[in-house]
């Protein structure tokens, strides 16, 4: 998934950051790639300045296979980061509300966002459709 990795390029450029990023090639249709493009964009946001990708021990693994034939899931991990104290109320901001409401909504699916102690988990289900399905049409007379 190209949008994984153009989110994801701006942190790979440190080498004190680790970043494992896996997956068959996946093609998604243009508003499912902008919606996971925003969640993997805020998640990323959040490492750096809380996560896994604040500190150089921290590492973030992002994989994805297809859960089925016509559903990718993606898997967002975070270890060696800052622990969260999971005893602590979190206030819920606009990235947490973005991933959660808006991206699942616009991807039809639910999304499972955790915030446990060694680190964030977010789990997401999207949508693969044949590209007949979502190509612009060419040719129009």
């Amino acid at each position: 998934m190209a949008v994984v990795k153009a989110e994801l390029a701006p942190y790979a450029q440190d080498v004190q950051r680790h970043l494992e990023i896996s997956g068959p090639d996946v093609e998604l249709a243009p508003n499912d790639a902008l919606s996971l493009g925003l969640a993997i964009h805020e998640l990323a946001t959040n490492a750096a300045k809380y996560g896994a990708l604040s500190v150089e021990t921290g590492q973030v693994s992002v994989t994805w296979d297809m859960a089925g034939e016509n559903l990718a899931r993606i898997e967002w991990v975070e270890r060696g980061g800052p622990q969260i104290d999971t005893t602590v109320r979190r206030k819920r901001g606009f990235g947490t509300e973005l991933v959660e409401k808006i991206v699942a909504h616009e991807l039809r699916n639910p999304v499972d966002l955790q915030f446990e102690a060694e680190g964030v988990r977010c789990s997401l289900l999207i949508p693969v459709r044949r590209r007949g399905n979502f190509a612009i049409r060419q040719g129009r007379g």
